[in-house]
């Protein structure tokens, strides 16, 4: 396998950039000679031997021979798509590929860079990895969020909502850390504190080793909170 990195039109590409965006990021060269190499396999010709052939095509009166290098990339993003890559991945690889040629003054016409489209895959992660999680966390507030948001299931939104007010049986002051527990209602879009059971007197927010929340959604019901402590 020829070293990409040695071929003229390569290095001509990232001299180039280089001049015009300032020095090259090693991850960048990578991911550009990573997909520019695919191309290359595709077309089964190393980089030089493309723009010798493009050169010659160029010269063509056929439309068709002097545009031969638009339809093979085009051929390259449909076999992306069919071997299931995500749409950012082909984009990055059409850039890197048009980038090639732009460099070399004999640009890609008519090959638009598919738009990349924001991937996201849930997972719910296990108790084990909860755990692992958990006990990475550097800082005891961190902990405590963790803890928080994974035990009630309380909203991101919600969870920030949440503040210390002149009902609350928290207070903002003295540095003791105790195991609380609270019950609080949704009314509106505002969660209200009803009561809570302390097992000391004082806390600095979230400075607590655990909290337990109990979201209450039926506006008239009354909770009592939970005599035990987790």
């Amino acid at each position: 396998m020829v070293d990409l990195s040695t071929q003229n039109s390569v290095k001509r590409m990232l001299t180039s950039i280089s001049a015009k965006k300032g020095r090259v990021s090693e991850s960048t060269r990578q991911t550009y000679l990573i997909y520019i190499g695919r191309f290359c396999d595709f077309c089964k010709k190393t980089p030089d031997e493309l723009f010798e052939e493009r050169r010659k095509d160029w010269k063509s009166d056929d439309m068709y021979i002097r545009r031969r290098h638009e339809d093979k990339l085009k051929e390259f993003i449909n076999y992306f798509r069919e071997e299931g890559y995500s749409s950012n991945t082909i984009a990055t690889a059409t850039g890197a590929i048009k980038s090639l040629y732009t460099h070399n003054y004999y640009p890609m016409i008519g090959v638009n860079i598919p738009s990349g489209q924001p991937v996201r895959e849930y997972k719910v992660p296990t108790k084990e990895e909860l755990a692992e999680v958990i006990d990475l966390a550097n800082m005891l507030w961190h902990k405590a969020f963790m803890t928080f948001t994974k035990d009630c299931g309380i909203s991101l939104q919600d969870m920030l909502s949440l503040n210390l007010g002149d009902r609350s049986p928290i207070s903002r002051k003295g540095r003791s850390r105790f195991t609380l527990t609270l019950c609080v209602r949704r009314r509106g879009s505002n969660i209200i504190l009803l009561s809570g059971k302390t097992h000391s007197s004082c806390l600095t927010t979230m400075q607590y080793s655990l909290i337990r929340l109990h979201i209450i959604r039926d506006s008239s019901h009354t909770p009592t909170p939970r005599s035990k402590t987790p």
